[in-house]
Formats: C-alpha cells, sequence, structure tokens
C-alpha cells in the first residue's frame, strides 16, 4: 500500500536488449525503473492502471526508443491483463513518428480488450503534432496525471 491507500505493484520490465528490472529494484514511491541507456521509463501500477513516466527530457526518436515505452505496456496488456494506461509525458520534447505509430497500434490492441489510454503532461509542441495528425482524437489528453487518474479510477 502507498501512503495515501492506494494498492502499488511492482512491475518486472524487460526491453529487448537491455537488463530487466529485478523486484527489489524500486524507488521509494514502488516504481520500478528501467535503464535503457540515454533514455529512462519508469512503470508504476497503481489499482490496475499502468503509469509510464520518463524522469528527465526525452526526446522519443526511433523504434528502438518507441519499443522501450511500449514493450513492457504490451506485456502487462498482454501477460497481466492490464487494459488501463496513463502515458505520462512531462519533460518530453518530441516524439518521433515511429513512436507515434506504435502508440496508435498500442491504442488498437487495448482498445479491442476494452481497455483505454489517457496521455497528461503534454509539451505544446507534442500537443501541435498530435492535433497536426489529427492523433488528439485518437488519445483522450489530460492536463496532469491526477486528473488522468480520476478519469481511469471511473
Amino acid at each position: 500500500m502507498s501512503s495515501n491507500g492506494n494498492r502499488v505493484d511492482q512491475a518486472h520490465l524487460e526491453v529487448p536488449g537491455r537488463d530487466s528490472v529485478q523486484p527489489g529494484s524500486l524507488d521509494e514511491r514502488g516504481t520500478a525503473v528501467q535503464d535503457q541507456g540515454p533514455s529512462r521509463v519508469r512503470l508504476q501500477i497503481i489499482e490496475r492502471i499502468a503509469i509510464i513516466r520518463s524522469p528527465c527530457s526525452e526526446i522519443f526518436i526511433g523504434e528502438h526508443s518507441a519499443l522501450g515505452v511500449i514493450e513492457p505496456l504490451r506485456r502487462l496488456l498482454k501477460d497481466q491483463g492490464h487494459s488501463r494506461f496513463l502515458l505520462n509525458f512531462r519533460g518530453v520534447r518530441y516524439l518521433s513518428s515511429e513512436m507515434l505509430a506504435m502508440l496508435v497500434a498500442f491504442h488498437r490492441e487495448v482498445d479491442a480488450r476494452g481497455g483505454c489510454i489517457l496521455l497528461c503532461c503534454i509539451d505544446p509542441l507534442v500537443r501541435d503534432v498530435l492535433r497536426i495528425s489529427n492523433l488528439d482524437r485518437l488519445f483522450d489528453v489530460c492536463s496532469d496525471e491526477p486528473e488522468a487518474l480520476g478519469l481511469l479510477n471511473r
């Protein structure tokens, strides 16, 4: 249990070509940390909601970077039955076309299982990319994490 009473689960992450997070390698908030060389993502499970965060300024370019974000979520969807996802893009300044394509493909997989994906903390430039590509119609975007969690907990 977390300090606010929500159940916080550990997540075992594996990214192709990288070391996986071992049980016990969590920070003080119960967050599993996946080191992907220059890019790190954090995955936290709260009340069956998978939250993925980028803890520092990131530019997600290329297939490898996109796989590092999407593959752990795909495993949670397929192997553990999670169907509610929150992608917190605080600090992310750019999403490549590969990343956008993988987000769309993952959205289809989640939607087919009756789940949902919310995005939050989107940089204005990234929001413009979503709008120009009409992906703002596909993804619900919240201003911050508490707002998104409130919607996912309904």
